[in-house]
């Protein structure tokens, strides 16, 4: 009290003063502290003193605390449950994984041993026939044709299981009129026509068809698949941007997978737009190529040559033309460039030059769509632009940008403005139109899940503006990315992940169907980490090689690092499933950091 200034002391006397109905309860408080104390209960206490726990909310801890001790001594009371191990189950996982990728590749070659087993026993069973065909197939005659090999060998013919590969011209030119093969599968005949269609199913007695309905332009093929029972193959992850993702929805390709590739991997959309002119060919009366458009693709095929230190043996590059006049020129300038420099010969491996066209049912990595036409030397645009005015034409072009599975690059020799929308009278022009308005309208930023508010804004300006079908899609995906559902296991994982400093998000992507439970980066970085468990939507996929496999595969495919955190390691003791966590961001970026 002496060395207490006399204006504090009377502070605290006055606060004395003002809680006096608390000392008549305090001998007993002290008592039942001691209590408490007595029995192990301290940190208890000092837990619920630094939280303010008070009044009711005082019956709901202890409540919780009485089921916490009840599920610990479950826990410690079953070996089962108390021998889990995260590590364990997830080496039991990786070795399945490597068993059915073994098992996998050993199908076709025990198929085929079976195929020549039985091929071998038929050969030496006829073989006076067998020496007869050999003689035949050697003599490499020009008339050696499939017909006369059929009506001479028709038996050892078939037992060969032979795959006959062919276009519909050719296939009627070469064959007879009648049923030659067993099952001829269609491929790539969204716009094929009646003739050729019927001249392929009179040579076959089943028929399976691969096409995508939605751009199917040929009445014949869709009577055909209205008569057939159909399968949905299911599609895999692909890295293209979101935005075009919506387009082709938007414009009716069809519904496709929104899936989260890391930044780095993440598609993009770009056009670019020159300035050039040419003469008119003579077929036509139509400008359909010009030099500053080749030199513009050629120049960006070099760009998309220097970004590879080494080029992956499945990387494509599709250069798809809507004329094959700007197609001959550009393969010929490609030619030049291959003999003038040996490391582009070698890129050019990976370059596929494609007529719109022919684009439906293909696959490449990334795309140049190279729209061709070209303006008047006077500056003005011929409003016509051949194969995008047939039928199909609407299809043609969005196949055409579907069949990108990560970058897009748009090359033109004219704007939106130079179209006039009372020339437009088919659906592929007027497609052509809206697709430079919304390219040119583009920016570079990536898109991200957790940009929320920006798709949100986006969403009602759209819906301001009356566009009732592209609102729609975006409040569709915008409402499926909050509403997902909680996992509250790796609710708590991520609370636990997050005390530890790094960055963490649940439930990422843009729909339900292709979110990840949760993913993990550095504060200053891109997440990296994609972390599976065996949640609602992992359990309800019925394929084993689906959950365990295919799952992880696409995410690696898409850029990311995989690792399962089981939902038993994360109830059991989640602070081990957090180290290991800790410990592959570690592996990632370093331990230093």
């Amino acid at each position: 009290l002496e060395n207490v200034e006399f204006t504090k002391l009377d502070e605290r006397l006055q606060a004395l003063h003002d809680d006096r109905a608390s000392l008549d309860t305090l001998p007993g408080r002290c008592v039942i502290e001691r209590d408490l104390r007595g029995v192990g209960l301290e940190d208890l206490v000092c837990d619920l003193r630094r939280r303010n726990v008070t009044g009711s909310a005082l019956d709901g801890e202890l409540h919780l605390a009485w089921w916490t001790t009840v599920f610990e001594d479950i826990v410690n009371s079953s070996a089962i449950i108390s021998n889990q191990d995260g590590s364990a189950m997830q080496d039991a996982s990786d070795r399945f994984v490597q068993v059915d990728t073994e098992h996998v590749r050993s199908v076709g070659p025990m198929v085929q041993q079976e195929t020549l087993k039985r091929l071998c026993e038929l050969l030496f069973s006829r073989s006076q026939e067998a020496n007869q065909l050999h003689t035949t197939l050697a003599s490499n005659s020009s008339g050696v044709t499939f017909n006369k090999l059929m009506n001479s060998h028709a038996d050892l013919l078939l037992a060969a299981k032979p795959i006959m590969v062919a276009m519909p011209s050719t296939l009627t030119m070469m064959t007879e009129f009648k049923p030659i093969v067993d099952i001829v599968i269609l491929d790539s005949v969204e716009h094929l026509s009646n003739i050729e269609l019927l001249s392929i199913l009179a040579r076959a007695r089943q028929v399976v068809v691969i096409a995508h309905k939605n751009t199917v332009s040929s009445q014949s093929v869709n009577d055909l698949i209205s008569v057939l029972p159909s399968v949905h193959v299911k599609s895999r992850a692909t890295r293209r941007s979101l935005r075009l993702a919506n387009f082709l929805e938007n414009h009716g390709y069809g519904s496709l997978r929104h899936d989260v590739p890391v930044d780095r991997m993440q598609g993009k959309v770009k056009l670019h737009q020159v300035e050039a002119s040419g003469v008119p060919v003579m077929s036509t009366g139509l400008i359909e190529s010009s030099q500053r458009e080749i030199d513009e693709v050629v120049s960006l095929i070099k760009q998309r040559a220097t970004t590879f230190t080494v080029v992956p043996s499945i990387y494509v590059l599709a250069v798809v033309t809507l004329t094959s006049v700007f197609r001959n020129r550009l393969g010929a300038e490609l030619k030049a460039l291959a003999i003038k420099d040996e490391n582009m010969n070698r890129f050019l491996r990976h370059v596929r030059l494609v007529d719109a066209s022919e684009s439906v049912g293909a696959a490449a990595t990334d795309v140049i769509l190279s729209l061709c036409y070209a303006k008047t030397s006077h500056g003005r645009l011929l409003q016509q632009f051949g194969v995008l005015e047939e039928e199909g034409g609407k299809g043609i072009l969005l196949d055409s940008l579907a069949l990108a599975r990560r970058n897009l690059d748009i090359v033109c020799a004219f704007k939106s403005s130079d179209m006039e929308d009372e020339r437009l009278h088919q659906d592929g022009p007027k497609l052509l139109k809206e697709l430079l308005i919304w390219a040119e309208q583009l920016d570079d930023s990536p898109v991200n899940p957790t940009d929320f508010d920006e798709a949100k804004s986006e969403y009602d300006q759209d819906k301001a503006e009356d566009k009732e079908e592209a609102a729609g899609a975006r409040a569709e995906a915008f409402d499926s990315s909050v509403d997902s559902f909680n996992n509250v296991l790796f609710t708590d994982l991520a609370d636990r992940i997050r005390a530890r400093g790094l960055c963490v998000a649940v439930n990422y992507g843009f729909d339900k169907e292709h979110s990840i439970p949760l993913v993990v980066g550095l504060p200053d970085k891109p997440f990296a980490l994609a972390v599976l468990t065996d949640d609602m939507r992992f359990m309800n996929i019925e394929s084993t090689r689906e959950r365990h496999r295919m799952f992880a595969q696409d995410l690696e495919y898409l850029g990311w690092s995989v690792m399962n955190v089981w939902s038993v390691g994360a109830f059991v003791n989640p602070e081990k499933e957090v180290e290991r966590v800790v410990s592959r961001i570690g592996e990632l970026y370093g331990e230093d950091q």
